[in-house]
């Protein structure tokens, strides 16, 4: 079995490969990234066999198009995500299969319409649903209401010692658990609907955020 996170430091951004048994799937491929990610394949004797996306914005490219022509593999996203050629649309409560592994499909939507989160055994690959300590800004796509009912009855309800993985490290920090985030937003006396819109408002301006430097999210 093999699970490495793959760091872009430049684009404060993070990608996920897992592997078994001559089978791999790689998660939100960055740009740039896919030359790393054959020579792994290359290293570690995996096949890749599907190409995963969390989430996709509306008139936005995939950057995992390059890397799922050169393996000649599909792009799985969000049955209501963003259409783009290639695509394997991924709907709640499906698999994904990779050696005698499974991915489980959530469906988390409000950053985008079509976010999926991906959980594998005691880990949950939540894009940009959650951030580490904090909440992902959002844009025009994001709906607070939609995004608040996916983090309280699907990504709060997992066993507490569910391990968050997401889309962008924060000071450093590159994941979480599920009784660390919830008990977080706990002590705040909930997470209300206003007080994630607050959040996402402020975590989108906060000098540093991938959103302040480049006006998206």
């Amino acid at each position: 079995m093999r699970f490495r996170i793959l760091a872009s430091p430049s684009q404060d951004a993070l990608s996920y490969l897992l592997g078994d048994r001559g089978e791999a799937v790689v998660i939100d491929p960055v740009p740039g990234i896919d030359a790393l990610v054959r020579a792994l394949l290359t290293e570690y004797r995996l096949k890749l066999v599907l190409v995963l996306h969390t989430h996709l914005h509306h008139g936005r490219t995939s950057c995992a198009r390059e890397l799922a022509t050169a393996c000649n593999v599909r792009i799985g996203a969000g049955a209501r995500a963003a259409a783009i050629e290639n695509s394997l649309p991924l709907a709640e409560g499906e698999t994904v299969r990779f050696g005698r592994e499974r991915l489980h499909v959530l469906d988390t939507p409000g950053h985008t319409p079509g976010c999926v989160s991906y959980l594998w055994r005691d880990r949950l690959f939540c894009g940009d649903a959650l951030d580490v300590a904090g909440c992902a800004a959002g844009d025009s796509e994001a709906d607070i209401g939609t995004l608040h009912d996916s983090l309280m009855r699907k990504i709060f309800s997992l066993p507490d010692e569910t391990l968050l993985f997401p889309a962008h490290p924060v000071k450093g920090r590159y994941v979480s658990l599920v009784i660390e985030e919830r008990t977080r937003h706990a002590r705040r006396g909930g997470l209300s609907r206003d007080q994630l819109l607050s959040d996402m408002v402020l975590h989108r301006h906060r000098p540093g955020s991938s959103a302040a430097r480049n006006g998206s999210a």
